[in-house]
């Protein structure tokens, strides 16, 4: 039995030989901590809450010059929980993100550890920016496609007249099998002037890679000056774990942000609308 294996690599490191390449790494993150006060069925509790407004994080991300106009670049970014010290995302060192790139006039194209375009989408026109709290895809709303997958190559494309697109490719690492625990992802947005406009589509396979969860959103923004209205919705149908288990869903927003001094006010409004099962719909 003979073993065939096709290898595309890209990696960023130290190019002893190239004296005129630059390059750059940033050390950064958030930490981000609350008090706060809860009172429910178990009673009464004061609680030491990590990212309430951002995730508390830290990471590095770099860039170096391999002349011609092509850049390497990578990002390594890690979720703390601040108030213990752990590390979130299940305890995963890099558990944001982790991935290492090639830019140039092309775009960009991306290996490892990735956001979703839709999750993507969805940041670009939530009022709330992926504020924890305000979040709608980690509070359970427009919660489709994932905010990040593992073993993914992304592209994404360079701005052209306001325009710009993504496309994200999952390995399900599955053998024999290439469309079981697959995602593949679409995204297309436009921003000129007040105007965001943005439309993702999401497609998750089961592990077996017989039936799909798909998901299409739209959205966008307008800035009227004294405050911009946002507004999006999605339709999830089918079903990545079992066809006996599928979901049919939509999810609504209207959202405003405004600037007051120094900052920002913000909110939303979500309604989940379950078609298959009765007593599911939610609000927020």
């Amino acid at each position: 039995m003979k073993e065939i294996k096709f290898l595309v690599a890209i990696v960023l490191g130290g190019l002893a030989n190239a004296a005129s390449a630059q390059s750059s790494v940033t050390l950064y993150g958030i930490i981000d901590l609350s008090l706060s006060r809860e009172n429910n069925s178990s009673g009464i509790a004061t609680r030491m809450e990590s990212g309430v407004l951002n995730g508390s994080r830290f990471g590095l991300k770099g860039t170096e010059d391999l002349g011609g106009g092509l850049a390497a670049r990578f990002q390594l970014e890690g979720g703390i929980n601040a108030d213990d010290g752990s590390s979130a995302q299940g305890g995963r060192h890099f558990g944001r993100t982790a991935w290492v790139g090639l830019e140039g006039g092309f775009g960009q194209v991306r290996l490892g550890r990735q956001y979703t375009p839709i999750y993507l989408t969805l940041l670009n026109v939530d009022p709330f920016g992926g504020a924890f709290k305000g979040d709608m895809a980690l509070r359970n709303w427009f919660n489709n496609g994932g905010a990040r997958i593992d073993n993914t190559v992304a592209y994404y494309s360079p701005t052209v007249g306001g325009f710009s697109a993504s496309a994200l490719y999952e390995l399900g690492e599955v053998p024999g099998k290439n469309s079981a625990s697959r995602t593949i992802g679409l995204s297309l947005g436009y921003s000129s002037g007040p105007v965001v406009l943005a439309a993702a589509y999401n497609r998750r396979d089961n592990a077996m890679g017989t039936d799909n969860e798909r998901a299409g959103f739209v959205g966008g923004s307008y800035d009227f000056g004294p405050l911009r209205i946002h507004a999006a919705y999605d339709d999830v149908r089918g079903s990545n774990v079992l066809p006996s288990a599928p979901v049919h869903i939509n999810d609504a927003m209207l959202g405003v942000s405004a600037p007051v001094g120094p900052g920002r006010l913000l909110a939303s409004y979500i309604r989940k609308t379950d078609k298959l099962h009765a007593d599911s719909d939610a609000h927020q």
